[in-house]
């Protein structure tokens, strides 16, 4: 099947054809295959309106992409690949048009040979997609029904290059490098547990984490530099295994945090009272030492660091932050509300394990990532965890009764 005919029959069935152009239905499926921006680049591309390459390209030669006569380039494959998403919008596209449509999407996909189960149409259509947009890549513009065959290894693998930010991570070059306009794989996927270890070296390597049941799983392997990968399969030493497992432990806190705390919101109210920490000064001689400060020594029992900075902040700020919320409360601002916000990511961050001090850090970052925030207000952000901490909504005092 050429991609135009894939197209004309995603157009004769999902798109009405005397409201939207053949063009425009394009440019719309590109946006629903695109992931939301992950970058500053990407974010630039974004408000730029070219974060999608089609919609910087004539409507005629759209139209020539539509019809056949002429294959998307390369290059604008490539940047699809690049930024390429979970394509919900676009399943969606399939799983709510009318089931008539669907029968006749997945009575052409049958009489083109493809083995397609009708009851995930959508997500064989996506996968379809993916494999169109490789092939594009490479300058062929058709699939068969046995190339559909890989693509889920082909989807895995660009996955977890992506897992890990497309950088390699032991030397942290590039796993996706642009060399003259063109991305070169630079990677391959190596097992964490080196294979062939003697006995008594995979006794050495099993101290450290225990060798997997299935050592195809992707979880069981790691993308590295072609350098690096070489290096590590000729001779994998002891220390460059313990670094992967760390690394590995390290990205999947990363994700799990993101994960966790994708669809929660804080009051927009917070980001007046961050910007307003970094533009007050205080008066050292004037510090607000009437708060209870055995109660963060309470809630902090076993990190004097932390306890210390804690207290320093409250002292400095605690009066400072609950007056400015206070003149913030309106019919559209409630105090309560935030609080309960910043307990809930607090108590998911609890569940996933980690110690009051990573828990600190994590909270500050997911506020500026929230509020989105640069660097510069990375103090003010912890200033407001720290007035949190004492606000009662982060860490508790253990074993209260």
């Amino acid at each position: 099947m050429k991609f135009s005919d894939f197209f004309q029959l995603l157009y004769k069935y999902l798109a009405n054809s005397e409201e939207i152009s053949p063009t425009s239905f394009l440019c719309r499926v590109g946006d629903d295959l695109l992931r939301e921006p992950q970058t500053d680049i990407e974010d630039t591309l974004d408000e730029d309106g070219s974060l999608n390459p089609l919609r910087k390209v004539e409507s005629s030669t759209v139209a020539k992409y539509c019809n056949g006569k002429r294959k998307i380039p390369k290059r604008t494959a490539t940047r699809f690949l690049n930024s390429w998403g979970t394509g919900e919008n676009f399943k969606d596209s399939i799983r709510y048009t009318t089931p008539q449509a669907r029968e006749a999407i997945y009575n052409a996909l049958v009489n083109n040979g493809f083995e397609v189960n009708e009851s995930k149409l959508a997500t064989f259509c996506y996968r379809l997609m993916c494999c169109f947009f490789e092939k594009l890549s490479d300058g062929s513009d058709e699939v068969l029904p046995s190339d559909m065959v890989d693509i889920n290894q082909i989807r895995e693998k660009e996955a977890l290059i992506r897992y890990y930010d497309l950088k390699c991570p032991l030397c942290v070059d590039s796993l996706l490098p642009n060399v003259s306009g063109k991305f070169i794989d630079n990677y391959n996927i190596v097992y964490i547990f080196p294979e062939n270890l003697s006995r008594i070296e995979k006794e050495s390597f099993e101290k450290i984490k225990k060798a997997p049941d299935e050592s195809d799983a992707i979880g069981s392997q790691i993308p590295l530099c072609v350098s690096c990968a070489n290096k590590y399969l000729q001779n994998p030493d002891i220390n460059t295994f313990k670094r992967l497992v760390e690394v590995q432990a390290e990205m999947i806190s990363k994700n799990t945090i993101e994960q966790a705390l994708q669809d929660m919101q804080l009051e927009n109210q917070l980001v007046t009272v961050i910007e307003g920490l970094t533009n007050i000064e205080i008066d050292s001689s004037a510090i607000d030492l009437a708060y209870d400060a055995k109660k963060i020594d309470d809630k902090i029992p076993d990190n004097v660091v932390l306890q210390f900075t804690i207290k320093a902040y409250v002292s400095m700020y605690y009066n400072w932050i609950r007056e400015r919320f206070s003149q913030l409360e309106n019919g559209t601002f409630m105090f309560e509300i935030l609080a309960m916000q910043i307990k809930t990511a607090y108590l998911r961050f609890k569940g996933m394990g980690y110690g009051r001090e990573k828990i600190f850090k994590v909270l500050t970052d997911f506020i500026l990532e929230k509020e989105k925030l640069t660097d510069r207000y990375y103090e003010a952000a912890r200033i407001v965890v720290a007035f949190f901490v004492a606000n009662c909504e982060v860490f508790e005092v253990e074993n209260a009764k």
